[in-house]
């Protein structure tokens, strides 16, 4: 993975950024190109400081990373919101059966056993 973006120079390592900041959190290529981010970074943070150009290429990447960081935390949350609430969702529902079964088990009034007899005796 090192060597198709090690020992770049400026003009070579500009397009790669460029890239990077606009597809590293699309959808449809993330899962290939973190890993690159993280590696392109590894490589290049001592360079940091040294190129204006690339310095706001990798401040971009940087802004795009903590946005999608950020909306994912958000989604994680939600996420936990909805498990609550289909939770407690499946427990009403689960407790209106119960009751319902329970009510339906129930000897009625016109019924030949006494309420309080039990099957047993």
């Amino acid at each position: 993975m090192y060597i198709p973006v090690s020992g770049r120079n400026e003009l070579s390592l500009k397009p790669l950024l460029t890239f990077l900041a606009r597809y590293a959190t699309h959808t449809k290529y993330i899962d290939v190109l973190l890993p690159v981010v993280n590696t392109v970074l590894d490589l290049y943070q001592s360079v940091i400081g040294q190129s204006t150009e690339i310095d706001e290429l990798l401040k971009a990447l940087q802004q795009k990373v903590k946005r999608e960081l950020d909306l994912q935390k958000e989604l994680h949350s939600l996420l936990g919101i909805f498990d609550m609430l289909f939770t407690a969702n499946s427990n009403a529902s689960t407790e209106k059966q119960s009751v319902k079964l329970i009510n339906e088990l129930q000897p009625s009034e016109g019924s030949v056993l006494p309420p309080s007899s039990s099957m047993l005796e």
